[in-house]
């Protein structure tokens, strides 16, 4: 069976669940110190769009908590067990306010549903960012790729404005 005969949704949640087993069992914030002297037991793992991360909730069991965000933000939160970590998944939500359902993607929902889970856990020990790197296909990215970053950029709010003719 060749990889590319698996599902999208299954693929997606194993290239999750193996960056996590990746990070978690080699990482450590400081490069004198073994992965035993940083042990990961909590990590926030936010993904945009529900639907890429309901394989991952469904296959690890996570329950959805109702009660996580508040009731004026869209975000949906789901948490439970992965071995020895404790996992909490965030999404964007959809739209409610204009009835539209549409996914909430982009950089402000992200950083406002990151801000507020991190708020909420401070004892998170790592966040992943996951499903975020589909532009990157034409640099050769593939699903199932794992990036560790060391910048980053906002290049989607470089709109060009041209100048007003008075």
């Amino acid at each position: 069976m060749s990889i590319s005969s698996i599902p999208f949704a299954r693929r997606f949640a194993a290239a999750i669940l193996f960056s996590l087993a990746s990070i978690t069992s080699s990482l450590s914030v400081d490069p004198s110190l073994d992965s035993s002297e940083m042990p990961i037991h909590n990590v926030v793992i936010a993904i945009a769009m529900e639907h890429e991360a309901a394989p991952f909730v469904e296959h690890l069991k996570l329950e959805k908590k109702d009660n996580f965000f508040s009731p004026k933000a869209p975000f949906v939160a789901y948490s439970g067990k992965h071995e020895e970590c404790n996992l909490t998944v965030i999404t964007n939500g959809k739209d409610e306010v204009h009835g539209t359902g549409a996914e909430n993607v982009g950089t402000v929902p992200a950083a406002l549903a990151v801000f507020m889970a991190l708020d909420k856990l401070p004892e998170t020990d790592l966040l992943i960012n996951a499903g975020t790197c589909g532009g990157f296909r034409r640099m050769g990215a593939e699903i199932g790729d794992t990036f560790l970053t060391t910048a980053v950029a906002n290049h989607d709010r470089r709109i060009p404005i041209p100048q007003p003719d008075y």
